[in-house]
């Protein structure tokens, strides 16, 4: 039996670099089998986010989110539970492919269903969560509040990986993609890339539909009038990413561009020319995509700058101001 108590509100985070300092509280959630209580010292919210750790160090995160008749819920890996006398259930899928938010997103139903295709041979969260060794439980971070971490410090979400950047972390990892989405929809960022399908490894946590909060998040902006959401397909179908942009120009012009040529947020550019002017489009700095491409065994010459030059200022000659809002 799992019985969530104990729960303390984490203090403001304190950040360097991507890495979420000091985001974590000490042991917020107790973690207990074999007992009988039931009634939880101070409750989950919606919008918390709650760190299982595996006494292999590996985590799960757990999404508390609001149900139906407004019962609180969890969500995990696309997975949606129930805290029903201390265990964990499975409530199905989520989010639920006849919702209508999910209907009006290009393409969103058919990666869903890839995804939870290639989902069918592994053990859901809801059996790991009850046979797993359970290390920890914590509460690492809430929505309102991890939006605020953005809003100070947007820049680490905007400007890309940069040569002296630290490797994420797993919390890092899993928050990035969140990280970005707010930072566009808030105004820091024009244009965003989300990785929705694979043709393999779709279970995987690294794939950015299935993080913490980004399902949450997706909704919103897909239902904001500011936003322009659209589906950008690889050769073949071998992957799908949606193009997130505002609607402002040359924002909107770049989006209906990346998803033209199919871009995908997790698979990289074959050429130089694709590479500079998607960083550039992305909003990444020059710094940062120079060294993507250098580190990619690249080279970028005065004519492929050019090039690119010219092919953005065909595109749209507004200005790129951020914030855009």
């Amino acid at each position: 039996m799992i019985v969530l108590r104990s729960v303390v509100r984490p203090a403001q985070a304190k950040t360097q670099g991507r890495h979420f300092h000091g985001l974590r509280t000490q042991k917020a959630l107790h973690v207990c089998f074999g007992t009988s209580v039931n009634i939880l010292d101070v409750s989950p919210t919606p919008g918390d986010l709650f760190a299982v750790q595996h006494r292999d160090g590996k985590y799960l995160f757990l999404e508390a989110v609001k149900g139906k008749k407004n019962a609180l819920k969890f969500v995990c890996q696309g997975e949606l539970l129930e805290l029903r006398q201390g265990e964990f259930v499975s409530n199905g899928y989520y989010p639920r492919l006849s919702e209508s938010w999910v209907k009006k997103t290009p393409t969103l139903v058919e990666s869903l269903e890839i995804v939870r295709k290639a989902q069918k041979g592994d053990a859901p969260p809801s059996e790991l969560l009850q046979r797993s060794s359970i290390e920890d439980v914590e509460l690492v971070t809430c929505l309102p509040e991890f939006e605020k971490m953005v809003e100070q410090n947007p820049a680490q979400w905007c400007d890309g990986t940069g040569p002296h950047d630290e490797p994420l972390d797993e919390l890092d990892q899993n928050l990035l993609t969140a990280g970005e989405l707010i930072a566009l929809s808030k105004g820091y960022r024009g244009v965003c890339l989300l990785q929705t399908s694979f043709p393999i490894d779709t279970t995987e946590t690294r794939l950015p539909l299935l993080r913490p909060f980004v399902l949450t998040l997706l909704r919103s902006m897909v239902e904001s009038k500011d936003l322009v959401v659209c589906s950008s397909s690889a050769a073949k179908g071998a992957a799908t990413s949606l193009v997130i942009s505002a609607k402002r120009q040359p924002f909107k012009a770049w989006g209906a561009y990346l998803a033209s040529i199919g871009a995908q947020a997790s698979v990289v550019a074959e050429s130089e020319f694709y590479k500079l002017m998607i960083g550039r489009m992305m909003g990444y700095k020059e710094e940062n995509i120079e060294h993507h491409i250098a580190s990619n065994g690249g080279i970028l010459t005065a004519k492929i700058r050019n090039l690119v030059d010219l092919e953005m200022k065909e595109l749209s000659n507004a200005n790129p101001s951020i914030p855009w809002r």
